[in-house]
């Protein structure tokens, strides 16, 4: 569920005055309060509800044992402890992606730079890029590195793009996760990088 979405509006609506209602009484008001985060994570992607429901367990448990401690120095070890492991989901699940995009766009342009240097130090005319499907959990690294290919492409007027992401948009020659090729797929993808190699090997 996306912030700026007209189902997080009426979530957002239906909630806000729930919550209000059923603060007065602690315990209507945390079952509510769990449900609404349940359904709010659903929305997104139902397999974050396993998330949810191991942070909810991981800071009950540690909650708990934290009032159970009656030395001080044992209370903030606990706390230090289910702290670090809050902040170890949230950098992973929120940031993870970021950094490796990042890191991954660098090397992207890097790497492209480096290829076509040696291509052209070995007398290449022209080099072929074959663009990444842009799907699955890291469809945005893709992206990322499909926008290098295009930007380099601007750098170096050898470099000729073969944009199989586009081409391939909706087409049935991939497995079930949408990035492997079918046997048919792999037919399809010589098919489609056939006329570049050509056009790389005969420039004009």
């Amino acid at each position: 569920m996306l912030f700026p979405t007209a189902t997080f509006a009426i979530f957002f609506l239906l909630v806000l005055p729930l919550s209000w209602l059923t603060m007065p009484r602690g315990a209507r008001w945390r079952a509510f309060i769990i449900v609404a985060s349940f359904v709010f994570y659903a929305g997104w992607d139902w397999r974050f509800c396993f998330l949810l429901a191991f942070s909810i367990g991981w800071n009950q448990v540690f909650a708990n044992a934290i009032h159970a401690r009656r030395v001080e120095s044992q209370r903030k070890t606990l706390l230090g402890i289910a702290l670090a492991g809050n902040l170890g989901l949230l950098g992973y699940f929120k940031y993870y992606d970021f950094f490796v995009t990042s890191t991954n766009n660098l090397f992207a342009v890097v790497g492209i730079d480096r290829v076509m240097r040696a291509a052209r130090a070995e007398g290449a005319d022209g080099v072929v890029w074959v663009t990444l499907r842009e799907h699955g959990r890291y469809a945005s690294l893709y992206r990322g590195t499909n926008l290098a290919i295009r930007k380099a492409a601007k750098r170096w007027p050898q470099l000729l793009v073969a944009d199989w992401n586009a081409y391939s948009a909706g087409r049935p020659w991939f497995g079930s996760d949408g990035l492997h090729l079918s046997p048919r797929g792999a037919v399809e993808l010589a098919s489609f990088i056939r006329p570049y190699v050509f056009r790389a090997a005969s420039p004009e």
